[in-house]
């Protein structure tokens, strides 16, 4: 009987581990090899026995022995399906042991474990995996784990001591990184990584940052001197280049852009730099990004700040990369960085980051690209940061012609009103600033998706509260308002009373007075004439937030439109006109409160008139139906 007595295999350790020492360097090899070797039969339940028996002795004798164990099971198990069954294996141990492990506890066994991790990614079984008549047989073809075991190790790596020895497997296939297949490999093992570190309970920050500097340094460094010598004049964005078609920018790269003078020590040291190292700088990046947005939005970050801020020219000199995954990274640390207000010299560093966004902007037709949406934010976020910079009206002007054209883009619906709120906070005094307002101003009314009209009501109120605006423009705004309280679509006339309410509720009260009757006749129209009860509902809450501006039932303004309402209400030819009456005067009671009774001499006689005439009414129609 072949199968594997787990209890029995446990009692033999832990017996062992009363032995002394050396005893037990010398017979515990073999109790364990014993296991390894039933991993080579061609049953599955003897190999799914012997691998549980291996988890549960390795649990028993810790994380301190899984380099033991992984040297006796690549002794045992050397060539064929066993090394399937060997990368599958280290898996289920890693699985079982790094979650309860400490940060450090498996750095003297990566000697062991990334051999059988690489060639299970990356050597001849990983190619045999994609073989249907290969992964029909055993389960542990099915799948390469290699990136799994590269995610729970590296979240107990010592990130200052052996994160380079966990890049190895990476590091030794960057010259073959030309093919798509294995750079897609290389770029999943650094993703899983880069996932793991986030996961490591020590990641210290100092660290990180040393390892981003020192990274991104050298990557940028050598891509600038390959491809000065490569592309001496390029212009524009997404051109393919090379067999392996990378998408690449077309920037002219700036000559010696760090100001050292040494540039022939640099172009030596640059050359030094492994092929394919934009991978290892990507990496890098995205542990930065990954780190900025878990800090963001806390205390935390902040305080950071002072050790974050020196990246920004280094990020800076990443927008020059030819590569697209690399300016992408470091727009979005940008992004994060910028609004830490930790940057030195902020305004000359915000007017030379905006000149590359725009550069990349006027390099391409396609705006609604990731790369250009992200360069928006970064230029959305330095205009809110940096009070002191002032973009010129040429560059403003090209930003409101391109970055605007679709505002109803679901997929840059965001990114577009978040640039445009930062714009309209500057109160640039531009006709093309006046002339999108105008188009802000129809979408809010006009557009079938609920989000775009709340987003165009917000960006037009900022334009109505904060922009230099004259009496003649600001009536016009307002009287197109009140014209769309008669839109012929149910959601686009409550945006239109939404939009309204904000309006009384947010405007100077010596505007709003003035204001006030002009808005006033045609409310009261809707009270009665809108076919939509929501609308209707929306209608009355706008009329009473109105009269509480108003002022109370001292306001002489206040007064006369009450006077026309009592006027009205006494109006006997028009049924629904003493309705809407009725109905405003309710309102006008409600804010009024235990005041009501100052006014109501007002318009109870006529209100009794009208009820006894309706009275008359009634009584004759149900005297007519007895006869």
């Amino acid at each position: 009987d072949e199968k594997v007595r787990t209890p029995v295999a446990l009692a033999v350790v832990k017996i062992l581990k009363l032995l002394p020492t050396e005893a037990v360097k010398v017979e515990l090899p073999s109790v364990v090899g014993a296991i390894c070797t039933l991993l080579k039969n061609h049953l599955n339940y003897v190999r799914d026995g012997a691998r549980a028996a291996l988890v549960e002795v390795a649990t028993e004798l810790g994380a301190g022995c899984i380099g033991m164990i992984v040297s006796a099971m690549r002794g045992v198990l050397r060539q064929g399906f066993h090394l399937h069954i060997l990368g599958y294996t280290v898996h289920a141990l890693l699985a079982k042991l790094v979650p309860p492990a400490a940060v450090g506890e498996f750095d003297c066994a990566l000697y062991a474990l990334l051999p059988v991790i690489e060639a299970d990614m990356l050597g001849d079984i990983a190619a045999e995996k994609e073989v249907a008549a290969i992964t029909a047989k055993m389960k542990e073809c099915k799948r390469t784990r290699a990136y799994d075991a590269l995610e729970l190790l590296a979240s107990r790596v010592n990130f200052r001591t052996h994160l380079g020895e966990l890049l190895s497997p990476v590091r030794n296939y960057l010259p073959a990184a030309n093919a798509l297949k294995i750079r897609t490999k290389l770029e999943t093992a650094l993703q899983s990584i880069s996932v793991g570190l986030m996961a490591n309970p020590n990641l210290p920050l100092v660290d990180l940052m040393v390892f981003v500097h020192a990274t991104v340094d050298d990557g940028l460094t050598a891509d600038h001197h390959s491809n000065t010598a490569a592309l001496p004049l390029v212009g524009g964005v997404g051109r393919r280049v090379g067999r392996e078609k990378e998408e690449t920018l077309k920037i002219r790269p700036t000559r010696n852009p760090r100001g050292d003078p040494d540039a022939d020590t640099a172009a030596a040291a640059a050359a030094a730099a492994p092929p394919n190292y934009h991978l290892v700088v990507q990496f890098a990046l995205t542990l930065l990004h990954m780190a900025l947005k878990r800090r963001a939005g806390g205390r935390q970050l902040q305080q950071e700040g002072p050790l974050i801020g020196p990246l920004v020219p280094l990020m800076s000199r990443g927008l020059e990369s030819r590569r697209v995954p690399v300016v992408s990274l470091c727009l979005k640390c940008l992004c994060f960085v910028v609004p830490l207000h930790q940057i030195p010299n902020l305004e000359t560093e915000a007017d030379r980051l905006c000149r590359r966004v725009f550069d990349m902007m006027r390099g391409t037709s396609k705006m609604s690209s990731p790369l250009i949406q992200d360069g928006f934010k970064l230029v959305a976020s330095l205009i809110r940061a940096c009070p002191e910079y002032t973009m010129s009206a040429t560059n403003l002007k090209f930003l409101l012609s391109v970055a605007f054209v679709d505002l109803e883009d679901s997929n840059n619906r965001a990114t577009t009103f978040s640039l445009l709120k930062a714009i309209v906070g500057r109160k640039a005094v531009l006709p093309e600033m006046y002339d999108l307002m105008t188009r802000v101003s129809q979408h809010l009314v006009r557009s079938q998706q609920a989000p775009v009209r709340a987003l165009c009501s917000q960006v037009f109120l900022m334009f109505l509260l904060d922009y230099p605006l004259g009496e003649k423009r600001l009536r016009q705004h307002l009287e197109f308002l009140v014209r769309n309280l008669g839109y012929e679509h149910a959601a686009g006339r409550a945006a239109v009373v939404e939009m309204l309410e904000a309006v009384v509720a947010k405007f100077p009260f010596a505007v709003l007075e003035e204001y006030a009757e002009f808005f006033f006749v045609p409310l009261v129209t809707r009270l009665v004439n809108d076919q939509d009860a929501e609308c209707r509902r929306l209608v009355g809450r706008l009329m009473k937030a109105l009269l509480v501006r108003m002022g109370g039932e001292g306001s002489a303004k206040l007064a006369r439109v009450r006077a026309y309402t009592v006027a009205w209400l006494a109006n006997g030819k028009d049924p629904l006109l003493q309705r809407a009456a009725a109905q405003v005067l309710g309102l006008m009671v409600d804010v009024a409160g235990e005041r009501s009774g100052q006014f109501c001499d007002e318009f109870l006689p006529p209100l009794h008139r009208l009820l006894a005439a309706a009275a008359g009414v009634k009584e004759g129609a149900e005297g007519g139906e007895k006869e």
